[in-house]
């Protein structure tokens, strides 16, 4: 889906260290703890709340998550201006990796469109030239261009809404950076550095769209190709500067993601924040009154150890949902810093479940190999020190 593009681009690209697996990540059920949390307003916020859910955080990354939380928490003031602000962008629903990662920088329909609108401004010519009985050739220019217009802008939509959200991206954070506010700027301080590099891509703004055009604008666009011409020459300038894209987009959205787990906290019937210690080599765990945090009425429990557990118990008992309430615990611990518990501490931990197995019969497999598979993928990421 488009919300999971960002974590995709990041983990092809091996940016972080460790990721939640697809396999834990629908053991724990976690797109619906993502649609729980999820109050935010633009499309940035989304995919960086859903890359902060699976990427457990570093120490660093860890206490400026919680620290703009707590600026979310605050200045409701701030809070709601960014969110209106960030509103105003809105959700595009667009795959932004074609733009982080640029890989088609082909000039041809640039010079296609230069070339078709060229050939309509010399018909005229021609026609004051040699005479009115040419006036054949400019008539047909005039109904091909504005076909291959309409057909091209259609072709050319998604790109386009992905572009002009990109502007509208940066632009917001510009507009962020003119309230000069100093908890805000201290956090935006290298964003605003890439901000200072993208001013060619700010000055020319989004494409246009005839809609919102005089009729004069309109006619440039259908004949001439003005706003396809501007979209080729803006997709080109945002291509070379992707790097910088990529940085306001991940500072935006996680700007607009602290605001929405800010929210999200006021829901819980109990939560805390945890305490990691990032520098302890052996694993231990002490929480108090685990809930649930999908359950409408959790019965809390205790998580207290230092070492490996057994447990135990007949059929419905809760064993598995006392596991996903402990895992979730956890994982909600390290990557947003909010836990569905009374009190917490522990080590930092890398997360793998094998729970919500079942056999493939089209595949040939039993549930015993499905078992099997899933621990061998848990034993390689042992193997390899990934884990």
């Amino acid at each position: 889906s488009i919300t999971r593009t960002f974590f995709d681009a990041c983990q092809s690209n091996n940016r972080d260290r460790f990721y939640l697996d697809d396999h834990t990540w629908n053991d724990l059920n976690l797109d619906e703890l993502y649609r729980r949390i999820n109050a935010c307003q633009c499309t940035a916020g989304e995919q960086f709340l859903y890359y902060m859910l699976r990427r457990p955080m570093t120490h660093e990354a860890f206490d400026k998550q919680k620290g703009l939380i707590h600026l979310a928490e605050d200045r409701p003031d701030l809070r709601l201006k960014i969110q209106l602000l960030l509103s105003r962008v809105g959700n595009g629903n667009v795959d932004m990796t074609s733009i982080f990662y640029p890989k088609d920088t082909s000039p041809f329909w640039l010079i296609v469109y230069l070339l078709m609108g060229f050939v309509l401004f010399i018909s005229f010519f021609a026609v004051a030239l040699f005479g009115i009985k040419y006036i054949f050739i400019p008539i047909i220019l005039l109904a091909a261009n504005s076909f291959f217009h309409e057909f091209r802008r259609i072709r050319c939509e998604h790109e386009i809404r992905r572009v002009n959200y990109c502007v509208s991206l940066a632009l917001a954070l510009r507009r962020m950076r003119k309230w000069k506010t100093p908890e805000l700027d201290s956090f935006f301080s290298d964003a605003y550095i890439h901000l200072d590099q993208m001013k060619p891509v700010l000055r020319s703004g989004p494409v246009m769209s005839a809609l919102n055009s005089d009729p004069f604008q309109a006619a440039m666009m259908n004949f001439f190709f003005a706003d396809l011409i501007a979209f080729e020459i803006l997709k080109k300038r945002i291509a070379r500067y992707h790097e910088h894209f990529l940085a306001v987009h991940e500072a935006v959205g996680q700007v607009d993601a602290s605001i929405a787990i800010a929210s999200y906290r006021k829901c819980l019937t109990a939560w805390c924040e945890p305490v990691i210690d990032f520098d302890s080599e052996q694993p231990d765990i002490f929480v108090k009154g685990i809930r649930h945090p999908l359950m409408k009425e959790p019965v809390p429990n205790d998580l207290i150890t230092k070492k490996s557990l057994l447990i135990t118990g007949s059929n419905a008992s809760g064993k598995s949902t006392y596991l996903r309430s402990a895992v979730l615990c956890v994982l909600m611990a390290q990557t947003i810093c909010t836990c569905s518990c009374e009190e917490y501490k522990s080590s930092p931990f890398r997360i793998f479940t094998s729970i919500a197995l079942s056999d493939d019969l089209l595949a040939g497999e039993s549930y015993y190999i499905a078992e099997i598979k899933s621990l061998k993928r848990i034993l390689d990421q042992q193997k390899t020190g990934e884990s």
